[in-house]
């Protein structure tokens, strides 16, 4: 008789032992059924995860989370630090053994001082800078990037005071006709919402034949430029018949 409470006790606890362990071996939140590879799954239409919101000194910080193991995430909510061990109010931070890193994405990383394409907008193709059109605004509307929403209406927007590198470049299809001609493409500044705008940088191609037919431009400047700031394609040209912007676009990139 004793023996046989020996084995029944054996029994339930080899019995209570596997049941937690599945138990515990991982946590639904709103769900019955959790990933069989995830130890824990978050289930929800409209809710998220919100992460441990610290202030950290410096990427260096060991402290404000003592004894951080490798692959700790925290939100970080303060700017604080100097030079390369700077953190970023708003920025989700990885202890990675030594140091809290950044994680970055296509919206962040340019405020790393990575260079980064922001911009990248290509011409319709259809866009007549000659016959009587001596100035103008070059159409650029067939978006391929731009990270900030920051291209409107032909005009770009700076979202941040930086170095930024501007390069445009766009081949014409001109109409021959009986004079000689020239065409100008130019970048322009505005820092006052558009009010006033004044000139980069110009390509001038001028002294161009009447029966001369492709031609095109190239623009390349590099410098600062403060928020809010806006720039754009301006041409101007003498053609008396048609030249089409057939190929071309601009792309802009942060320093």
């Amino acid at each position: 008789m004793e023996k046989f409470k020996t084995y029944s006790l054996s029994l339930c606890s080899v019995i209570l032992m596997t049941f937690f362990t599945t138990f515990y071996a991982q946590v639904g939140i709103n769900t019955s059924s959790p990933y069989s590879s995830a130890i824990l799954e978050l289930s929800s239409s409209n809710k998220a995860l919100l992460l441990t919101r610290v202030s950290l000194l410096n990427t260096l910080d060991n402290t404000t989370v003592p004894n951080p193991i490798a692959g700790m995430i925290i939100l970080n909510t303060s700017n604080a630090g100097t030079g390369g061990t700077a953190v970023t109010a708003n920025t989700l931070y990885q202890w990675i053994g030594t140091e809290w890193a950044a994680l970055v994405n296509n919206k962040s990383l340019p405020s790393f001082n990575i260079p980064t394409q922001i911009l990248s907008i290509n011409v319709p193709g259809t866009q007549n800078i000659g016959s009587g059109s001596s100035t103008g605004v070059v159409q650029l509307t067939v978006e391929n990037r731009d990270i900030y929403n920051a291209w409107n209406s032909n005009i770009f927007t700076v979202p941040i005071t930086a170095t930024y590198i501007v390069n445009y470049q766009s081949s014409h299809f001109h109409t021959p006709e009986a004079n000689v001609w020239y065409v100008i493409l130019s970048f322009e500044k505005s820092v006052d919402g558009g009010a006033n705008w004044t000139q980069l940088i110009n390509d001038t191609r001028s002294g161009l034949q009447g029966v001369d037919g492709g031609n095109s431009n190239i623009l390349f400047w590099t410098g600062n430029l403060n928020a809010n700031d806006l720039l754009r394609v301006r041409f101007a040209t003498s053609a008396s018949t048609p030249n089409i912007v057939s190929n071309g676009g601009i792309a802009i990139t942060k320093l």
